[in-house]
């Protein structure tokens, strides 16, 4: 058995111990008092599991033995003696309440029960500690968590009062009897009213926030909504709902890239994608060069979506979206779109198609002026186009 066992490691270990003891080495003398003891502990359970005197299946414990004379049998003893001098203390005070029968002052139990029947959450969480605070400060009876646990009378009226304030869907209990918000129920509640064009995109700080004036009596904090599971797919779960309508940008993995910052007009309900999608196909030559710059600068001016190209180039819908579109731009004729360079205007191609289309009288300044009517975008001096007009001229 374990106590054999432990015999059998110490005996050698005693044995050494005496030996250096004999010879005066210091503190040879109080290992071995201190470890004698617990052979003769371990022997003692041996011969209470062997003894026939003891019936079978019967439980046996050994009494305590005398504290050592050591550094940490002090320690406790020092402890234990401050925690009785502090319970007398407390006793002496009236902190702490002796409940010397099951009866108790029916006018306690008034006062007590005029509490508990007026509580709500304007008072805070009907925690220990605020109950008994709040009772001695408006009725003046002191009483502890204990006192009221170990009375019949008080936990009946505690206990029925607290089933009462559970019905309250902003309080709930575990079962310790420790009370908490319920800011899962609050965080729907918030969302139910939420008003994105004044609150913005939810996150865990303006949700806090919202959660303070809507209902002012609930204390909670960003970090405690964050670490809150059901209230992270609740946020989730909104994120996607506003995506979805079209109010903000998220990402594959849930982080919001980008949201309206104004209403824009035509597009309400649409996401980013539709939006998209609608810009691209409505994209003439007249718009101008179909760049990264272009589209995101006249996006954000329509549809109130800020955008970048590194937005665009992550995202495979909105990517192959400028990709059509860049593709129908250089069908055109009037586009090129060399690999690795951004779009730029065909200006031979351009100025040829005006010039085949009008009268062969029309004066270089007629025809510039043409190609600035029907090319508004473009941004071409009057020199440089005379002498594609010129070379034009010579091949006609």
């Amino acid at each position: 058995m374990a106590a054999q066992r432990m015999i059998d490691k110490l005996t050698p270990v005693l044995d050494a111990a005496q030996l250096a003891m004999l010879k005066g080495e210091p503190g040879a003398k109080e290992f071995f008092e201190s470890h004698r003891h617990k052979i003769e502990r371990y022997q003692k359970q041996i011969d209470l599991s062997c003894s026939e005197d003891i019936p079978n299946d019967a439980l046996c414990s050994l009494t305590p033995r005398e504290p050592a004379d050591n550094i940490v049998s002090k320690a406790l003893k020092s402890r234990d003696d401050y925690s009785i001098m502090l319970n007398a203390v407390g006793y002496g005070t009236g902190r702490i309440l002796r409940v010397a029968s099951n009866s108790v002052d029916p006018n306690t139990v008034k006062k007590f029960e005029l509490l508990m029947s007026s509580w709500s959450v304007g008072n805070g969480l009907p925690t220990w500690e605020n109950i008994t605070t709040t009772l001695e400060l408006t009725h003046g009876v002191r009483l502890t968590r204990s006192y009221i646990l170990q009375n019949p009378s008080l936990y009946e009226t505690f206990d029925k009062h607290a089933n009462r304030l559970l019905t309250i869907k902003f309080l709930k209990r575990d079962s310790s009897l420790r009370w908490y918000w319920n800011i899962e129920q609050a965080t729907k509640e918030v969302f139910e009213n939420w008003n994105f064009s004044v609150m913005g995109c939810p996150n865990h700080e303006n949700i806090a926030s919202q959660i303070s004036l809507e209902l002012p009596f609930m204390q909670t904090s960003a970090v405690a909504l964050e670490k809150n599971r059901r209230v992270s797919e609740m946020l989730r779960a909104k994120k996607k709902e506003l995506h979805d309508i079209g109010w903000i940008y998220c990402s594959s993995g849930g982080f919001v890239l980008s949201q309206r910052k104004t209403t824009p007009n035509g597009t309400e309900g649409m996401n980013i994608h539709e939006c998209f999608t609608q810009l691209t196909e409505q994209w003439q030559i007249s718009d101008g060069l179909p760049t990264y710059e272009n589209i995101t600068k006249t996006f954000e001016a329509t549809t109130g979506f800020h955008i970048t190209k590194a937005h665009i180039l992550s995202d495979s819908k909105l990517k192959s979206e400028f990709y059509s579109l860049l593709a129908r731009a250089v069908a055109t004729g009037y586009i090129k779109n060399i690999q690795g360079r951004s779009p730029s205007w065909d200006f031979p191609t351009i100025i040829n198609s005006i010039v085949s289309s009008n009268s062969t009288s029309d004066l270089p300044e007629v025809t510039f002026k043409k190609l600035l009517l029907e090319f508004p975008k473009i941004h071409l001096s009057y020199l440089a186009f005379t002498r594609f007009y010129n070379e034009i001229k010579k091949d006609h």
